[in-house]
């Protein structure tokens, strides 16, 4: 939603393509204007988008992406996926082989540019389009280009300030932080986000 309102034509994949159809429409609503979000199936969208954001679960996100291995090869993915689990409906973080979710994906599609970023970003804030954002995303890859293209895309995002975190190796240690704001926005019944001083 946000990046469409800055002016980003947006593909939205999903298996289904009448549900991505369904789901572009609603976001189109939200957004007061026709032509701004299409749907499609996720093959479509691999084809034709050279900046991918891979929205999922992690524990989905290798049986959604290997099957279009093909298709990503040379692209840029974003991955946004945070490995937890709740216990006493407290978050948790888990442990990945990997090292990280964008590390797993990084090995799920080799060939491909993965970008860590957007895991403090609020999602039901982002999708309240009358909300404020005055906060940070830290920004991981081991690829300096795709890093700095994601940056600048984000950037259109007002209020959203990318910072460049390192290699995506610190996707390690930027995933945990959710399960951190989200203790702290149970505590404090807030939607919390990160801000970085001194930079």
């Amino acid at each position: 939603l946000r990046l469409a309102r800055a002016g980003s034509p947006l593909l939205l994949g999903s298996r289904e393509r009448e549900r991505a159809g369904a789901v572009a429409g609603e976001l189109e609503q939200a957004l007061g204007g026709p032509g701004l979000v299409t749907g499609a199936a996720n093959a479509e969208v691999a084809e034709a988008a050279q900046i991918l954001f891979v929205t999922l679960p992690h524990d989905a996100v290798a049986a959604t992406v290997e099957p279009l291995r093909r298709s990503l090869a040379g692209k840029v993915l974003v991955s946004t996926a945070v490995p937890m689990e709740f216990r006493d409906r407290l978050p948790y973080p888990l442990p990945v082989a990997a090292g990280s979710a964008a590390q797993a994906l990084e090995r799920s599609c080799p060939g491909t540019r993965v970008v860590a970023a957007l895991h403090t970003v609020s999602g039901p804030r982002l999708a309240d389009l009358d909300s404020a954002i005055e906060e940070d995303t830290l920004v991981c890859a081991d690829d300096a280009p795709a890093k700095a293209e994601v940056g600048r895309l984000l950037a259109t995002i007002t209020g959203l300030r990318p910072l460049d975190a390192g290699p995506l190796a610190a996707a390690a240690l930027v995933e945990p932080l959710t399960p951190l704001l989200l203790r702290l926005n149970r505590l404090h019944r807030a939607q919390t986000g990160v801000r970085i001083t001194g930079l």
